[in-house]
């Protein structure tokens, strides 16, 4: 049984612990020993999704050749905006769904954002190789559908993806949803049943993480837990005068948390396979659950990169659907996929409403808090502040790695990229997921690569690609600077990379 405390930790202040481990002492054990921790306020950094937002019924129908204002308000002050238009003289809908991060109140900064492309069955899609030509062939491999660009108000700017409608009024940088890995464009093609993203509260460039500091004064309430309200602030920070960052916890701010986490046998292609729940609940199907696949038994990458030297003819792609008992996967294409996942209790639910209590003991021992007024008997996955059996995700490594600190020594293969860097972890009783972001000057991407297979014989990497190979104890992070990146284009070379090792105790 876990245990878990609030209370004074000398030199420190208040604090609040979720152990793992029920004969550890909270207050001795130390920060860094992130396997013996579910929830700790004294880590460096937890990590918190700042939003979500999904729009459905991507289609001519709902939203034909027009601009939209999807988050209410008009079209220069939308967080979340969509252009539907027509490309050039192919009869080619496209639609640009862009979302204003600088629109965002309190944000203040360039954040990741993780967009995926859903069916109308409910399926995610997360990882998608396919051959883009037949003569002069790329072969696309994507995971992540956004990309952050800088945008001009005009066609006639810039590359493509920095296309934005002037009815928006913005020039500067944004996110985009994209349906592709092209480096010179960025944009949604045919219908989409829905696409849903994920905005995390973390720089995707070489900023610092924002982490608001203040000077601990003699008599400051930093822990309340009442009726009314349910609050932990930063040392330094009063219950009463914080908001935002300067707090660790409170209604509209908890860090993420893990219901579920595992990994998929071998999934061969034109079957599925059922993972069942471990909770005692029903899972709910607007869950976020975070994936890195791995194909024909190559290493976990992010996006899944086809080792393959044969030319490629087949769409590989994997797809969940969170259900009520458990977690399901699709595999179609040539290859069978593995998929590691973590199932967050974050997503786009409602709150719910009825309810008293604030803290409470549940049938099976654990302690739950959650956001006042919530259901006592029911509260959704957004209304769960903390809850003793859900480990937090936790930031165990951090870090800017410029392009000059890559060497073709340490590439795992060619073909996931010219060169890379090498990074280091302890894994022991952790769970781990990378983040990385590739910062290409005028565009920052996440899980997107293109392989060129030349005319004549020949392959290269993409300049504008990145692929990151995943293992055990490290990751091993690829560029291909100085690379082909595609006709009547000259993309930049890449500045460096954002990186991230999120961590959670096992459960």
């Amino acid at each position: 049984m876990v245990n878990w405390i609030a209370g004074w930790k000398p030199g420190v202040g208040p604090v609040m612990k979720v152990m793992k481990y029920d004969s550890d002492d909270p207050m001795t054990v130390a920060n860094t020993a992130y396997d013996r921790f579910y929830f700790n306020s004294e880590t460096s950094h937890l990590s918190y999704a700042w939003d979500h937002f999904q729009v459905n019924n991507l289609n001519d129908s709902t939203y034909p050749i027009g601009n939209y204002a999807l988050s209410g308000g008009g079209l220069s002050t939308t967080k979340w905006g969509l252009s539907t238009y027509m490309r050039g003289t192919s009869s080619s809908i496209r639609r640009d769904l862009v979302y204003f991060h600088t629109r965002d109140p309190g944000l203040n900064m360039m954040p990741l954002v993780e967009t995926r492309v859903g069916g109308a069955d409910g399926r995610v899609e997360i990882m998608h190789n396919y051959p883009t030509w037949t003569d002069n062939s790329w072969v696309t491999s994507i995971s992540n559908n956004a990309i952050a660009c800088y945008v001009y108000p005009t066609t006639s700017t810039g590359f493509d993806f920095q296309r934005l409608d002037p009815a928006f009024g913005h020039e500067g940088w944004c996110v985009k949803a994209n349906n592709g890995a092209s480096g010179y464009s960025a944009d949604i093609v045919g219908d989409q049943a829905f696409l849903t993203s994920m905005i995390w509260d973390l720089p995707a460039d070489n900023t610092a993480i924002p982490k608001p500091t203040g000077t601990p004064i003699a008599g400051q309430l930093a822990l309340a837990i009442e009726p009314s309200r349910v609050v932990m602030a930063r040392p330094g920070f009063s219950v009463d005068g914080s908001s935002g960052r300067q707090r660790i916890l409170d209604s509209d701010r908890s860090p993420v948390k893990c219901v579920m986490m595992g990994e998929t046998p071998l999934i061969s292609p034109g079957t599925s396979y059922f993972h069942p729940k471990t909770v005692d609940f029903d899972l709910e199907t607007t869950m976020v659950c975070d994936t890195i696949c791995s194909m024909n038994g190559w290493d976990y990458s992010i996006p899944v990169v086809d080792l393959d030297p044969s030319y490629r003819t087949t769409h590989d792609i994997a797809r969940y659907r969170v259900e009520a008992g458990g977690i399901r996967f699709w595999v179609e294409g040539k290859y069978p996929v593995k998929v590691r996942f973590m199932l967050y209790a974050t997503g786009i639910a409602g709150r719910t409403t009825g309810g008293s209590q604030t803290m409470r003991k549940l049938d099976n021992g654990h302690i739950q808090i959650k956001r006042p007024g919530s259901s006592d008997t029911a509260p959704g996955y957004n209304d769960i502040l903390l809850d003793t059996r859900f480990p937090a995700l936790t930031v165990i490594d951090e870090g800017w790695i410029p392009l000059s600190s890559f060497s073709s020594a340490n590439i795992v293969s060619w073909r996931y990229g010219k060169v890379a860097a090498r990074v280091n972890f302890n894994p022991s009783g952790l769970f781990i997921f990378p983040k990385v972001a590739g910062h290409f000057q005028t565009a920052i991407r996440q899980g997107q690569h293109e392989l060129r297979v030349h005319l004549g014989g020949g392959q290269e990497v993409a300049r504008f690609s990145m692929a990151t190979v995943v293992r055990s104890d490290h990751i091993v992070i690829h560029l291909s600077p100085g690379n082909y990146s595609g006709p009547g284009a000259s993309l930049p070379d890449p500045l460096g990379v954002r990186y991230y090792i999120l961590g959670a105790a096992t459960i």
